[in-house]
């Protein structure tokens, strides 16, 4: 949805009443402007030179009569279209409190995305710089991971992109859909098909990784010391052959009980903690340590591979 200056009557636009912002509606301030029935006053020195719209307004009206300028008056308001009051709000609250950008005072994360759609439609970089930081700061949960992957895309955040996407594969590769839809329509050049899509494939990719960890039992050396470190035991060979042995149960039942899971185990801890309920009576204790704590790195590390797979063909969208 962009934003633009209406040409409509206020009486077909909003048939609202009007009312004044508490706080910016200025007394000195030399422009009126409309978002949804919401009048603010404010200084054109300092809004239109961080305000795009309006710069494309002012520059069309130069050589009209102040008196018939839209925003000369409380009954003559600039009206802005595809804005909301809040949204608004925080970006006049930037603009007027400027130290705000060098302190980083801290907002939560409805300021910080109003600040930065709003910048960007204005292409106010500092603006949108702030907005970006402030994201950054905030808690992890505090964006929904899809609101993470689409801001990341089209911000070039990666880190957004990452983080939205762990997320959302955090329980298993059955990836939940979007609670609300309103960060597609807020940025339509992001096609949502296009990152289910990718993200489907992310989701395949995870329940073939898992299905290939549970069926096949890890290779371990029965001789070399080096490979076990402190944690070598006194038969070796004993251990492997125990793994192999065990192996075969596991490769048997563990994909029914994935299945009967519907894919829902997590690649990064839940799978192997599903290998460590199986004994391994005939293994030496200090092997089978030593073996989970290689799977585990390994399942950890083969998330985060498949993770950063997916971010980096989501950020090709942007």
């Amino acid at each position: 949805m962009n934003s633009f200056v209406s040409c409509l009557p206020l009486e077909i636009m909003d048939p609202s009443p009007m009312e004044q912002d508490p706080e910016l509606f200025h007394p000195t301030g030399d422009i009126i402007i409309q978002v949804e029935n919401i009048l603010f006053k404010v200084h054109t020195f300092l809004v239109v030179p961080r305000t795009q719209v309006l710069r494309d307004y002012l520059s069309t009206i130069e050589n009209q009569p102040v008196e018939s300028h839209e925003g000369s008056s409380i009954t003559n308001p600039l009206h802005l279209s595809g804005v909301y009051v809040e949204e608004f709000r925080a970006f006049l609250d930037v603009i007027y409190d400027l130290d705000s950008i060098l302190t980083q005072k801290k907002r939560d994360a409805t300021y910080y995305l109003a600040v930065l759609r709003l910048s960007n439609m204005n292409l106010w970089e500092p603006g949108v710089d702030f907005a970006i930081q402030g994201i950054n700061s905030l808690d992890p949960k505090e964006l929904q991971p899809y609101a993470k992957i689409v801001l990341g895309v089209v911000h070039h955040q990666d880190t957004w992109v990452f983080d939205g996407v762990r997320r959302l594969f955090v329980s298993g590769p059955v990836i939940p859909q979007p609670d609300d839809k309103e960060i597609f329509k807020q940025n339509p050049s992001i096609d949502q098909c296009s990152i289910d899509w990718i993200l489907r494939d992310g989701s395949t990719l995870l329940t073939n990784t898992i299905t290939e960890l549970i069926h096949h039992a890890p290779r371990f050396p029965n001789h070399d010391k080096a490979a076990w470190g402190t944690f070598n035991c006194d038969n070796h060979a004993k251990c492997v052959s125990a793994v192999e042995d065990k192996w075969k149960r596991i490769a048997k039942k563990l994909p029914l009980q994935f299945k009967a899971a519907n894919g829902q185990w997590a690649l990064s801890f839940e799978v192997v903690e599903h290998l460590e309920k199986f004994p391994f009576r005939s293994m030496d204790p200090r092997c089978r340590a030593q073996m989970f704590s290689i799977l585990n790195h390994r399942a950890v590390g083969f998330y985060r591979s498949i993770c950063c797979a997916i971010c980096d063909k989501l950020m090709t969208l942007s």
